[in-house]
């Protein structure tokens, strides 16, 4: 995705250890200005605060708020080499307590400022079943449903695990990414 003259922002899902160090390195050597990831669910997050290309946990910039996707602790532990890692858990059991904690929601509710547009990885559990008729229980998911709620953005920026699409709902356009597509906002 990208906004102001040229910014591109990764929307997460780049991968383990190995593929963001191999990610870093590509953007320095092509000596990239402008460029952030927003990490998704299966990044490699102890570099989610050290990284200088991430945006954290969530950033507000002018009237465009960026929101991190949901970590997996189960996907932490892999990647990390926690022996004590369970090989054959089903996804569905990691997805519920996965995500930003609700102090960090809470925060983010706080900003007094607009917020035309929001940027995250993963949409809102309401219009995870409007778009695609799936129910997103986390508490992550419950918690861009009270930043939808809150700001009432014009525009709704995702990815995730979902096909591309757009739709109008209520006064908010959201669209979807499609794997490595490619999205321009375009400033006023």
């Amino acid at each position: 995705m990208e906004h102001a003259q040229d910014r591109v922002v990764q929307l997460g899902n780049i991968g383990n250890r190995e593929c963001h160090e191999s990610y870093y390195d590509g953007i320095k050597s092509a000596q990239l200005t402008n460029h952030s990831i927003l990490f998704g669910t299966e990044d490699f997050y102890p570099y989610l605060y050290s990284s200088e290309f991430s945006l954290g946990d969530y950033k507000f910039e002018d009237d465009i708020l960026f929101i991190r996707g949901g970590s997996s602790d189960l996907w932490v532990d892999k990647e990390i080499g926690d022996p004590d890692y369970p090989e054959n858990t089903p996804n569905a059991s990691r997805w519920i307590n996965e995500g930003l904690p609700a102090i960090t929601f809470a925060r983010i509710l706080q900003h007094s400022g607009p917020v035309n547009v929001v940027v995250s990885h993963e949409c809102p559990e309401s219009i995870a079943y409007d778009m695609f008729g799936e129910t997103k229980k986390s508490l992550h998911h419950s918690g861009l449903d009270a930043v939808l709620e809150n700001f009432s953005p014009t525009l709704w920026v995702f990815t995730g695990t979902y096909p591309s699409k757009q739709m109008k709902i209520g006064r908010t356009n959201f669209v979807c990414l499609g794997e490595w597509e490619k999205f321009i906002i375009k400033k006023k």
